[in-house]
């Protein structure tokens, strides 16, 4: 379910590759558009909660589990805040 590459994130940031998926993420090497600088990105995908829609947008997989969804969102955010 990783991005394929040239995949734009944010309008800023081209996926290069995936190089590592977890139970709640894949981490990409990107190439950040505005900066030129290359970049280490992990976008939140919790494989047994999460399926991606529109080969970009990551969704709860059914409604059912959408609060346990979001909870994991809002804690994977607060890592990537205090980082």
């Amino acid at each position: 379910m990783a991005l394929p590459g040239g995949s734009i994130l944010a309008g800023q940031y081209i996926i290069e590759k995936p190089v590592g998926q977890g139970g709640f993420g894949i981490t990409y090497i990107a190439s950040d558009h505005k900066t030129k600088q290359r970049v280490a990105l992990k976008e939140y995908f919790p494989e047994s909660l999460a399926t991606r829609i529109e080969r970009s947008t990551v969704r709860p997989l059914s409604f059912s589990r959408e609060e346990n969804f979001e909870y994991g969102r809002d804690l994977f955010l607060e890592e990537a805040i205090q980082i």
